[in-house]
Formats: structure tokens, sequence, C-alpha cells
């Protein structure tokens, strides 16, 4: 994500961004954990940074999409 944002991605990058691969693959892991047998102290602080990362990807998109979708 760091990557990107000092990239000065366009409002249409922006909008496009996705987690990677992997880090999405960890996300589901740990979600599933969570459902199955509950987290260690370290799982839950690790699934609340991908929660804070949900929310700035929310703040950051928002603009982008209203900026994608103005009229030119």
């Amino acid at each position: 994500m760091i990557d990107c944002l000092a990239s000065g991605p366009t409002p249409a990058h922006m909008v496009a961004f996705k987690l990677s691969p992997a880090a999405q693959a960890r996300l589901e892991a740990l979600l599933d954990t969570h459902r199955e047998e509950g987290l260690t102290a370290e799982e839950t602080a690790e699934l609340e940074v991908y929660a804070q990362v949900k929310h700035l990807l929310l703040l950051l998109k928002a603009p982008a999409r209203l900026a994608t979708a103005a009229p030119q």
C-alpha cells in the first residue's frame, strides 16, 4: 500500500487498488481462525491492523471514486 501511495496514483489507480494476494490470504486465514477457534492476542492485533488498513482504504477511495465518476 505504501508503494502505491508513494507512486502518486491517479484516482482510477486508487479505486483499483487491492491488497496483495499474500495479504488477502493472510487476512482470510485470520478470519477463518477467528471463526473456528479464536485468535491469540498477537493474531487479534494483526487482524486489527487489517481493519485499520481497510478503513484507510475506504477514506482514500471515496474521493477517488467521486473523481472518476465526475463528468470531465
